[in-house]
């Protein structure tokens, strides 16, 4: 599955690292990177949001990622814009 994105924007210069953006459908995607674990989601922002992908990378004291660190782990998956 790609996930087509509309629009996506960092929320925080702090970690953990987390982009927010709406998909081709408008939904809400949230990429999170934290504690070493890169998990997209997908949904309403509820409990009961899809998990699109999860991918530990790093190290549990890790929560830092560049934007160019994020395009590149999520390429696969997801198409921003």
């Amino acid at each position: 599955m790609t996930l087509t994105l509309r629009e996506i924007r960092k929320t925080s210069d702090r970690s953990p690292s987390e982009w927010r953006g709406v998909d081709e459908d408008g939904l809400a995607v949230v990429i999170r990177y934290r504690e070493g674990a890169l998990c997209i989601t997908r949904g309403s922002n509820t409990s009961e949001d899809e998990v699109v992908c999860f991918r530990l990378l790093g190290s549990p004291d890790d929560s830092f990622m560049t934007e160019a660190q994020m395009r590149l782990e999520v390429g696969e998956v997801v198409d921003l814009p």
